[in-house]
């Protein structure tokens, strides 16, 4: 799961992935927006615990089409370490090389049923590839609710769920506005978080 927390990179949060913001869920026979709610629960840590949030880098990746750098790190809120607090409430997986602590969280938030555990759901990576696995609906389940809106000054913006004014945004395909199925989609096609956006002033 990437996520901002300074203007000047993305932080990759280090041993995990966490369902897009399009992604459903299943849960006792009905579909739920699991990854707009694994947003709302690292929003709420990352808010909850406050500032400062450290982000030491664990490595680097080249800046993606959008332009932005793109760091691998191992954040800490307050006395949390964010991306194994997401895998110890079951709303982000651990990855393969992950430290054997993030294996652990995620055995008993599964062994728990807690956050994407309660449910059927589709493995992040095998999302993005366009594969549902045995969740209902057809095939698999895509929604694109983040919202691509020129700025005043024509920037192109992205905004995604969890944003303040995100139900204020209206997008309108006639100007080159759109909607995207993720954040990482967004930013590949150019598109820029509102504190990144060029400004006139």
């Amino acid at each position: 799961m990437a996520t901002r927390f300074r203007s000047t990179a993305i932080v990759q949060l280090y041993g995990i992935d966490a369902p897009e913001l399009g992604q459903y869920c299943e849960h006792n026979g009905e579909l739920w927006e699991c990854g707009v709610e694994a947003a709302l629960f690292l929003q709420k840590t990352v808010q909850f615990q406050g500032p400062p949030i450290a982000c030491p880098p664990w490595g680097e990746e080249p800046a993606g089409d959008g332009g932005s750098e793109l760091v691998v790190g191992v954040c800490q809120a307050g006395p949390k370490v964010v991306g194994l607090t997401m895998v110890q409430n079951g709303y982000a997986m651990a990855l393969p090389d992950s430290f054997p602590d993030y294996k652990e969280a995620e055995k008993q938030a599964r062994q728990a049923k807690l956050g994407l555990w309660r449910g059927d759901f589709v493995a992040p990576w095998e999302w993005r590839k366009g594969k549902g696995g045995d969740v209902r609906s057809s095939d698999w389940v895509r929604r694109c609710n983040v919202k691509g809106a020129l700025g005043p000054a024509g920037e192109a913006i992205y905004y995604v769920p969890t944003d303040e004014d995100y139900d204020q945004v209206a997008v309108d395909q006639a100007r080159g506005e759109r909607m995207f199925c993720s954040d990482d989609e967004a930013r590949a096609a150019g598109w820029a978080r509102p504190s990144d956006a060029p400004s006139d002033q």
